[in-house]
């Protein structure tokens, strides 16, 4: 009798003692969890508040881009739109005019332009946006982001928020979606400040120099499964700065391009000493370095004419427009931007009242 009533103690203690100790272990695990959630909320910035647009469940008439949408391989343009488009699709001239000369430029490539914000289209759209569905290349898409990086490398580091650890979001949101659109289709991105001249339709994997320092991330090109894909996405996985500008777009190529050159200079990326990747020198696609961006709105005869000849033998303009968006292009003047506008997204430009 005794020793039965000692195994019985004894097996209560056993059972006691497990579930003590599977409390504890659910206990850490789960302020742990809390931790994470804790470390990345102390950094998320008021900024990040200009993004909460995305999470909206609004109404959204723009199809949806999923795994199921067949997307060309390696052949499509994508631009991206991070603003938020609460009062239906919203695209100032200047952006029209950007996407319209890629699908001018070249007319065998379906060229996306990407949501991230839930868009609501209104029957009576703007004249220029309604011109741009007149192409039958032209494509309009929305994408969640609760579950567009999904079976990427960035799945986790997205759902965490680490994105929301941003100072300047609508421009890295752009940075992240470019790189991982490429890393899922291969392709083309342009930002929307870039007017193409020239078709693109028999390049692929290529980058352009934009100063000693950089490499642009205005325009790349990178083919599915591509190692420079793989690499500027694990960068942006291991590395990112939401108080740095430019750490997540011309940084994150410059830096992937580097080691996948095993190069320490930009200098050294140029033509024909990356592998297989071309890296252009400045002039095809930064022909006027960004300090000198108001050459594109001269008014001075002389100047317009060196601009004309700069731009020449480039692929496309890049007129910066976190610098340039605050001066004007009148209708019909000598302006060097006006002017490329007029013979690159002629449709668009048909539609100009005055200014732009």
């Amino acid at each position: 009798m005794m020793m039965k009533a000692n195994g019985s103690k004894t097996k209560q203690c056993f059972i006691l003692v497990c579930i003590i100790c599977l409390f504890f272990y659910w206990y850490i695990k789960g302020w742990s969890s809390k931790t994470d959630l804790i470390l990345v909320s102390t950094f998320v910035t008021k900024e990040s508040e200009q993004i909460k647009c995305y999470d909206y469940s609004t109404l959204n008439t723009l199809e949806e881009l999923t795994p199921e949408s067949k997307i060309p391989i390696n052949t499509s343009i994508f631009f991206v739109e991070t603003s938020c488009q609460e009062s239906g699709l919203k695209l100032n001239y200047r952006q029209a005019c950007a996407i319209e000369s890629a699908a001018k430029m070249n007319p065998h490539s379906n060229v996306y332009l990407i949501f991230p914000s839930p868009v609501l289209e209104t029957k009576y759209p703007e004249e220029h946006v309604e011109i741009l569905k007149g192409y039958n290349n032209v494509k309009m898409m929305h994408i969640s982001t609760k579950t567009f990086f999904d079976g990427t490398p960035l799945q986790s580091w997205f759902r965490e928020g680490k994105h929301k650890t941003s100072k300047y979001p609508f421009t890295h949101i752009s940075d992240i979606l470019r790189y991982v659109l490429l890393w899922k289709y291969g392709g083309i991105y342009l930002d929307l400040d870039v007017i193409a001249l020239r078709s693109f339709e028999s390049m692929v994997n290529f980058a352009g120099v934009e100063s000693a320092e950089f490499v642009s991330s205005a325009i790349i090109s990178f083919s599915h499964n591509h190692e420079v894909a793989n690499l500027a996405v694990e960068d942006l996985r291991q590395t990112f700065k939401g108080d740095e500008w430019a750490w997540n777009g011309p940084g994150v190529i410059t830096r992937s391009l580097k080691k996948y050159c095993q190069a320490s200079k930009v200098s050294d990326l140029i033509e024909h000493k990356c592998k297989d990747f071309t890296v252009y020198p400045q002039s095809a696609f930064s022909p006027i370095h960004w300090r000198q961006w108001s050459k594109y709105f001269t008014t001075d005869e002389k100047v317009r004419d060196s601009v004309m000849k700069e731009i020449k033998n480039s692929y496309v303009i890049h007129v910066w427009n976190y610098l340039s968006k605050g001066t004007n292009i009148t209708l019909g003047s000598i302006q060097p931007y006006g002017a490329i506008a007029r013979e690159q997204c002629p449709k668009v430009y048909s539609t100009i009242k005055m200014v732009f």
